[in-house]
């Protein structure tokens, strides 16, 4: 699904503009108010994988990390072809500026890109050939601290979730524009903003886990129901329901 959410259930399914059988980039399709963005499900192995890797925040040695297909993967020509169709680059941009920067682990898919994950503060989360990815909901089982790289991205929940708490957001044209000295700067002198963000990562990790909802409170299954229930007539809370919706392009860092 390539338009501006995880997914989304839309009253207007049919007007979407498709191609070859692909849905392609529409920004418009995606209205605030009116469709629900659905959070993407990760895997049960994946899962297992990612928290076996989850480490406390004083013992992660790692800045930040990023592994996965770009324009110029080498794994396949097809992968690299699709990021070229829908001229993806900001994934290409991080791999220009930190893949040679000392405390970071980002590249081409890698067989241990989960213990890089649950070895680092951040995970850079860039837009794939869509404006989301799964890359987001993985840093929720890592215990990493996403930093969001897609603009137009309309994130779960963030009519009522404030995802400042758990998540840096960073224009995609300036990931070589001070990106990486920030993440240093947090790092480095900045160490209860760090420690406030792990824990927002923590406790919003429950709004995502398809799995093993273990709070009655928190699941993603109750965030949906709070997301339908708003567009309603029934139901207490009436969120989200302005379908002008916040603006995708506002960061915060």
């Amino acid at each position: 699904q390539q338009h501006a959410s995880a997914g989304a259930a839309s009253a207007d399914e049919g007007r979407r503009p498709q191609l070859g059988g692909h849905t392609v980039h529409c920004k418009d399709c995606f209205r605030f108010g009116r469709d629900v963005v659905v959070p993407s499900a990760v895997l049960p192995v994946d899962v297992a994988r990612l928290k076996a890797f989850n480490r406390a925040q004083e013992d992660r040695q790692l800045l930040a990390c990023f592994h996965g297909e770009h324009a110029k993967t080498k794994t396949r020509d097809d992968v690299a072809q699709g990021y070229r169709e829908v001229n993806e680059t900001v994934r290409l941009a991080v791999l220009k500026h930190f893949e040679d920067k000392p405390e970071t682990s980002v590249g081409g898919p890698h067989m241990g890109y989960s213990f890089f994950m649950g070895n680092s503060h951040f995970c850079l989360i860039p837009k794939g050939r869509g404006f989301w990815t799964v890359r987001l909901y993985e840093a929720f089982y890592s215990g990493c601290i996403p930093v969001l790289l897609s603009d137009s991205y309309a994130l779960p929940f963030q009519t009522w979730l404030d995802w400042s708490k758990f998540s840096l957001k960073w224009p995609m044209e300036r990931v070589g524009d001070g990106l990486y000295e920030h993440l240093k700067m947090l790092v480095a002198e900045q160490r209860d903003v760090v420690e406030a963000l792990h824990t927002g990562v923590r406790e919003a990790a429950c709004w995502f886990d398809y799995h093993a909802p273990e709070s009655s409170s928190c699941s993603p299954y109750l965030g949906l129901m709070r997301e339908l229930a708003a567009r309603t007539d029934r139901g207490d809370s009436k969120v989200g329901v302005d379908s002008s919706g916040p603006k995708l392009q506002r960061y915060w860092f």
